[in-house]
Formats: C-alpha cells, sequence, structure tokens
C-alpha cells in the first residue's frame, strides 16, 4: 500500500501480540517461505513455491491499496501471518451485498512441532478486536468455506469458528452467519451437525452460495432441509 499501516499491540491472557506490517526482506521470507511450504498451508496454495515466488506475493500485497498483510508476533516470538482486504475488491467483488466497514480475513498459524491448545483461538479473537476496535470493521468475512472444505485438525476448526462467533456477537449490532457452502456440495444432514459443532446456536444464523452460482430455488430448498 502506499501508506504503511501502523502496528498494533494487544494483551492477550497468553501475552502481548504484536501485529506488524509485513516487509518482504529476506529474513521474513525465510520464515514465511518455512511456513506457507509446509502441508498444513496448502490452501495459501504456496505449497510448491520458492522463496523468489513468496517474496513476489507479499511485495504485490503491499502494494495493493485494498490488501495488507501482518507479521504476529506473541511475546516477540514469531507466531503467524493475518492478511486483511476490501471484499468488495479483492475475492469477493460481486459475489455478494459489500457495505462501507467490511474486512476480509486470512489466518495462518505458524506450523509447530508440539502446538499448544488454544492458540489460534487466542490469535483469531485478539485480531477480531483489534479490527472492529482500532481499524473501523463494521463486518468481519473470517473465512469463506471454512466448513464446506473442512481440513486439518477438525476439533480445533470448530473451536476457532465458535470462539470467532462468540468474538463477533460480543459486539453491539453485529450480525454473525456461518458460510455453509451451497446444495450441491455437502449433503444436509452432515452440514447442520458441522455448524452446531462450529456454534451456530450462537450467531444469527448460516449464509449459503456465497461465492458460488447455484439457483436461489437449490439453496432455499438445501438452507431449510439444513435447519429442520
Amino acid at each position: 500500500m502506499t501508506a504503511r499501516p501502523a502496528p498494533a499491540r494487544l494483551a492477550t491472557p497468553g501475552g502481548v501480540l504484536t501485529l506488524e506490517p509485513l516487509v518482504p526482506d529476506a529474513p521474513t521470507v525465510e520464515l514465511l517461505h518455512a511456513w506457507l511450504t509446509h502441508s498444513r498451508s496448502r490452501f495459501w496454495d504456496l505449497l510448491d513455491a520458492d522463496p523468489e515466488r513468496v517474496r513476489r506475493t507479499f511485495a504485490a500485497v503491499a502494494e495493493d491499496p485494498h490488501r495488507d498483510a501482518w507479521l504476529a508476533r506473541l511475546d516477540g516470538v514469531p507466531l503467524g501471518l493475518v492478511e486483511t482486504y476490501d471484499p468488495g475488491a479483492v475475492l469477493l467483488p460481486g459475489h455478494y451485498a459489500h457495505r462501507p466497514g467490511d474486512v476480509g480475513m486470512h489466518l495462518l498459524l505458524a506450523p509447530a512441532r508440539t502446538p499448544v491448545p488454544g492458540t489460534s483461538a487466542a490469535l483469531m479473537a485478539a485480531t477480531l478486536r483489534w479490527l472492529f476496535e482500532a481499524r473501523g470493521a463494521r463486518r468481519v468475512v473470517v473465512e469463506p468455506d471454512a466448513l464446506a472444505q473442512l481440513c486439518g485438525d477438525v476439533a480445533q476448526r470448530y473451536g476457532m469458528l465458535d470462539r470467532a462467533v462468540r468474538a463477533l456477537e460480543a459486539n453491539p449490532g453485529t450480525l454473525t452467519y456461518l458460510d455453509a457452502g451451497n446444495s450441491t456440495w455437502v449433503p444436509a444432514a452432515e452440514m447442520a451437525d458441522r455448524l452446531r459443532s462450529a456454534g451456530v446456536a450462537r450467531a444469527d444464523g448460516f449464509a449459503l452460495n456465497v461465492s458460488n452460482f447455484e439457483t436461489t430455488a437449490s439453496n432455499v430448498t438445501y438452507g431449510r432441509t439444513v435447519s429442520a
């Protein structure tokens, strides 16, 4: 971006979380390359990337007025990567009713030999709090297809989504909907179970066809079956 965003410093139960604007210099690229080529990071689509491709990827983010990348540290130790973006201009333009104050977010927790339970949830909660309180967000697109395309540690993902719902619903006037894919993806009974596990009872509902083009009629039928 033309104006470098300001870093954030957030107190969490596990320590001080900082979010620093990501600068793709050599040490940072080396760190990101190790994270993004790990099997757990496959949905970032950089598993086979060399360091130069990683550098170019995040140099492009730095120049894009609609995106920012942030290096997360906990008490000074690199913890993960956060990418924020304007969903009306990146990934989802024309696919949903965009409003001023909408912010999209991708989050990558650094692969760890010995994962610490609750780390991803803490990073998610702190980042959401920062987006609402300091960045002027009104709605946050957290992770499209998170339930339809389950991967990795399923219990961890359910917990992360449930905590995200709690964090979002703690903001007055916030409406929270979990993305439930579309009518052609996951059987309705299975999706209903996934939604319950992710905390849909604490949300305002679920959304369908967010970034797809299935018919309204088929999604209405599917949604009613999921809700039954």
